[in-house]
């Protein structure tokens, strides 16, 4: 575990980490080639991600989602990392979320935020550069 000193760690995100990692060596890794040659996450991984809490990690529970903070995703996302997982895109989805949760108003956030969360939708983000 990469934070195992930490000053700021405590024994719930250690729990999370530990939990995070058993989900992606369970349910992402084994499938890691199919998933690059299909170009996509299966659904049914991406729901049981949604089941398992990882997607909507930092969303508030009124909304469907954990309820955890900032240090959460930073180790959801460093547990990917240290498994050299890319394509899964916690990361994208998780800023789709924080879009709403701040630009949104309670009618969109109470239609988009559950359903991102649960893993029936998927988020994603086009930009353009100058």
């Amino acid at each position: 575990m990469f934070f195992k000193d930490a000053p700021w760690a405590n024994d719930e995100l250690h729990d999370f980490a530990a939990g995070v990692g058993a989900f992606l060596d369970r349910e992402v890794l084994p499938h890691r080639e199919t998933f690059i040659r299909n170009g996509c996450v299966s659904k049914d991984v991406w729901r049981r991600a949604g089941e398992n809490g990882l997607l909507g990690i930092s969303t508030p529970e009124d909304y469907g989602g954990l309820g955890g903070g900032f240090a959460h995703e930073a180790v959801s996302f460093a547990e990917l990392g240290l498994r050299n997982e890319v394509g899964l895109g916690l990361q994208v989805h998780s800023i789709v979320t924080h879009y709403i949760l701040a630009y949104g108003d309670e009618e969109q956030k109470e239609q988009w935020l559950p359903r991102l969360a649960s893993g029936e939708l998927i988020g994603a983000i086009c930009m353009t550069e100058p």
